[in-house]
């Protein structure tokens, strides 16, 4: 009888070479990483086997958690230094947390609805999900020049997004930047507030 349980390092491999890779990740810290950081162990037993495809998951408890490319791509624009400071955002941000700290960044979790104590801002934040605006709360703890990777959801399309501190600016000035479409749930707390309407 045949062993039927997962190879889930075969798995990771052909993640890298078939969605990471063909993607436009190059980012060599990124990659290693992705290839050694076991994603089926931040996903339910039931979910395992779906842990490497390419679309996103819903976690127990409704949290998304972005397919393989989106978390490959927005680190590999990040582009990690060992010894910066990073904060993740979101329910589903474990697995993007510890690739991170593979890479050897201090890394903190925030939940959407939970912003982090002001204290020594972050060289950059990734966001786990979707958001049609990054609160302000968020915002002001990035470092002057630091970086943020997201989706942009905006008028039906969500796009992956790098976002860069305004230099000389205090507070939470952002400039986002676009470079690929992407399919991430808008992320719970990160929607624009509806407009009066008569």
């Amino acid at each position: 009888m045949s062993n039927s349980a997962p190879d889930h390092g075969a798995a990771r491999k052909l993640m890298v070479a078939s969605q990471l890779r063909p993607q436009g990740v190059t980012n060599g810290r990124v990659l290693a990483a992705m290839s050694s950081v076991p994603r089926e162990d931040f996903v339910g037993s039931d979910q395992q086997a779906q842990a490497y495809g390419d679309r996103p998951l819903r976690l127990d408890g409704g949290s998304p958690m972005m397919p393989p490319a989106e978390v490959g791509l927005l680190l590999d624009r990040l582009a990690p230094v060992a010894g910066e400071r990073a904060l993740v955002v979101g329910g589903g941000g474990a697995y993007a947390a510890q690739i991170l700290r593979h890479i050897g960044l201090e890394v903190d979790l925030a939940e959407a609805g939970d912003p982090p104590a002001e204290g020594k801002p972050y060289d950059l934040i990734l966001v786990e999900g979707a958001i049609e605006r990054l609160p302000e709360a968020f915002a002001r703890c990035l470092a002057l020049g630091g970086r943020v990777g997201a989706a942009i959801a905006q008028g039906g399309v969500t796009r992956l997004a790098l976002g860069r501190g305004v230099p000389d600016t205090a507070g939470a000035a952002i400039r986002f930047t676009s470079f690929a479409e992407a399919q991430v749930p808008i992320l719970p707390g990160f929607s624009s507030a509806p407009a009066f309407v008569f």
